[in-house]
């Protein structure tokens, strides 16, 4: 056996018990503040993306000088009809649209 006193090896392993405790919890600090770099350098990523796409917009609808009914306005038609997609639009007389496809009249201003 050994030949160290009882007291001895038991503040020997004591200690051993304790750093390794310490180690232990220092490696998940370490790990947490790891996974916590990993989520904010996601979110940038993120709100870089979305600063990037976010200025985009779509340009302004063209008006076109049409021989049939005069201008034509090529927009997004709101109706199921025209399942929301970009379609002719003829310009009424008090200014409002009206949809070739469907037939529906936007008013001005509700355009965009």
């Amino acid at each position: 056996m050994s030949d160290l006193p009882l007291p001895v090896a038991l503040v020997i392993l004591l200690v051993v018990a304790v750093v390794g405790l310490a180690l232990l919890w220092v490696g998940a600090f370490v790990i947490s503040q790891a996974f916590s770099f990993l989520w904010w350098l996601g979110e940038l990523s993120v709100q870089a993306v979305a600063l990037a796409v976010a200025d985009r917009r779509l340009p302004a609808p063209e008006t076109v000088e049409d021989t049939e009914a005069g201008p034509v306005v090529w927009l997004a038609c709101h109706t199921t009809v025209c399942g929301h997609l970009t379609t002719r639009h003829d310009m009424t007389a008090t200014g409002a649209l009206a949809c070739r496809t469907c037939g529906s009249v936007t008013a001005p201003g509700q355009s965009r």
